[in-house]
């Protein structure tokens, strides 16, 4: 039996109640001569049931005991092994991704290339083992998990490598016991398979004369749910966002950022209670008006100006040098060599002004380089002399801004 907000009611007899609160018996039978006539009964178990049902008389009929029939759904169990790298800049991970396309071997190999392309290319990170496992016994599989290293430096990958033995070990051997064997006594009750893809309903209780109650899940709560549901997956995405790129931006981001990842996270607490809107379909729009109130609507706009900081970066040539300048949270600014000979030394106190130091021949030589901004554009100049320079989106700004 399925209720109006789509979850079953019965669960393989799990609930003792379910027939003392809502009966437990269609009966259907056909008599043949001259027609065919089709009749059905309803049989309930207890006066509580009955009363319970009355035909539109009680609207939580079919919350509590639902109103269509599942013809069928499909079980299954599954394991999935991955493999996740973690780079020290985002630079590092587009080259290797670059150089890498995917061409990795098996499962048990693949460690061993990966490590072995990160050395070739100076590169460096870590390399993270997990799994995940639908039916059968999971606790074997974290039992596996807790008991060896899962997490190596791209250098020392070897140190993974009894995870990776063990995982392949488990599933040849163990995970498919799990769901072909014959349950022991002390599993019997362990699911074997889990409902997987979608459930066939065969018809609703409507259909056969069982006349109920208008469903709480009206047009307008499903509406309501979707609009939740879409704002909650986009507060997810903030939130991943923001963390890489803490995780990746080179410089300080100021005392700002702090505040607004809480924000973030605030309001990611506060739309994980519209699973109530599927709870209790009966109070939906009571709790779709109150997770509306406690929403941050200003969230936004202030992630655009914390983050403006980062938006733009300035790229030079001169003397035969490209640079790039940054600005950090605090707008402080920052000078990078990106191609050329080493510079000795460089600093900026802002987009408008740089000082550059580099090895002379004979002695140092220092140079300043003016840039000023036209048009959302920098132009820069040497001793009035116009040098080379690129204003572009900085690298990591975060794209979903």
């Amino acid at each position: 039996m399925l209720n109006s907000s789509g979850k079953s009611v019965y669960k393989d007899g799990a609930n003792p109640n379910f027939r003392l609160v809502c009966g437990d018996s269609l009966i259907a039978s056909f008599d043949e001569g001259a027609g065919l006539i089709f009749s059905l009964n309803i049989k309930f178990t207890s006066r509580e049931a009955k009363n319970n049902f009355k035909a539109k008389a009680n609207p939580n009929f079919r919350l509590v005991c639902g109103d269509s029939l599942i013809a069928s759904f499909d079980e299954g169990a599954g394991l999935i092994f991955s493999l996740n790298i973690k780079f020290t800049s985002r630079e590092a991970k587009n080259n290797f991704k670059a150089k890498m396309n995917g061409k990795f071997g098996s499962f048990g190999t693949a460690g061993a290339d990966i490590s072995s392309e990160m050395n070739k290319e100076d590169m460096e990170g870590t390399v993270s083992i997990t799994g995940y496992q639908m039916g059968g016994d999971p606790v074997k599989l974290n039992q596996i998990l807790s008991e060896h290293v899962i997490e190596c430096n791209s250098n020392d990958i070897e140190k993974c490598n009894p995870i990776v033995e063990a995982m392949i070990k488990y599933s040849r051997d163990d995970f498919p016991n799990q769901i072909t064997s014959t349950p022991t006594e002390e599993d019997m009750f362990k699911e074997r398979f889990v409902p997987v893809g979608e459930i066939s309903v065969d018809f609703q209780l409507s259909d056969i004369g069982m006349e109920l109650a208008d469903s709480f899940v009206t047009d307008e709560v499903v509406e309501a749910r979707r609009e939740l549901l879409d704002e909650l997956n986009r507060m997810r995405f903030y939130k991943k966002a923001l963390e890489d790129f803490e995780e990746n931006y080179p410089y300080s981001l100021g005392t700002r950022f702090g505040p607004i990842k809480g924000r973030v996270a605030e309001n990611i607490m506060n739309l994980e209670q519209g699973g109530r809107m599927y709870k209790s379909p009966n109070r939906a729009m009571s709790t779709y008006k109150k997770i509306k109130g406690q929403i941050d609507t200003k969230l936004d706009e202030d992630i655009k100006e914390a983050l403006e900081f980062s938006r733009t970066s300035v790229s030079f040539e001169f003397r035969d040098r490209t640079m790039q300048m940054y600005l950090d949270g605090s707008m402080n600014c920052h000078v990078e060599t990106v191609r050329g000979k080493s510079v000795k030394n460089a600093f900026c106190s802002s987009f408008e002004k740089v000082n550059v130091q580099l090895d002379g021949f004979f002695n140092d030589k220092e140079y300043e380089i003016f840039c000023s901004k036209v048009d959302d554009k920098y132009h820069c100049t040497e001793n009035g002399s116009e040098v080379y320079s690129v204003t572009k989106t900085n690298p990591y700004y975060p794209l979903f801004i």
